[in-house]
Formats: C-alpha cells, structure tokens, sequence
C-alpha cells in the first residue's frame, strides 16, 4: 500500500471561503488518483476545509467516496456578517443588507 502526500504552504492576505480552495483539492484528487492510482479518494476538512470540500463535492461527486467534515459554516450571509462584525466595518446600509450581495446566492 502506497501514501501519497501533499503539502500547500498558504500565503497572501485573502481567502475565498471555499470558492477558489476548491481548485487545491481538484489538484489533489488528480495526483493522487492520476500519479498515485488511488482510485477512493476520502475528504476530510475541518470549518473552511469542510465548506471548501462540499463546495468540490458538489460538483466532482464520482471521484470522492466519503467524507468526514467538522464544523463547517452552515450559511456564508452569517459568516461574512461575522467577520465584517470583527471587523469592525460599517455599513451605511443597514445591518442586514451589509451583506446584500449575496441575495442571489
């Protein structure tokens, strides 16, 4: 039995939630069933990670067999809320439209 690992150093001042994360764990699943020939592959993610691996599963459902996820945010209108909140960013809009954008979503 063969372990294949890889390690991303994460640098810069921006995230996006699980968006353009998902494209890491693309990457990933292609080495390691490509390069490794690891044909089940299994996602665990904690908080972001757990969000990002839904956000790839959702998507790439055939290539992924289980999943282990802890504490991921349940709605991304509260998490941005939050940290504008910790932020301390004001609005001139009211609270609830401080995040008004994503309406669509």
């Amino acid at each position: 039995r063969s372990m294949c690992h890889l390690a991303r150093v994460c640098t810069g001042d921006y995230i996006s939630l699980g968006y353009h994360e998902q494209d890491d764990v693309a990457t990933v699943v292609e080495y390691l069933t490509g390069t490794c020939r690891i044909p089940r592959i299994g996602l665990w993610g904690r908080s972001m990670g757990a969000a990002t691996s839904i956000i790839y599963a959702a998507t790439n459902s055939n290539s992924i067999k289980a999943m282990i996820l802890d504490s991921p945010f349940s709605s991304l209108r509260t998490l941005s809320q939050e940290v504008l909140d910790s932020l301390h960013v004001r609005s001139s809009r009211p609270r609830e439209s401080a995040v008004g954008w994503m309406d669509g979503w």
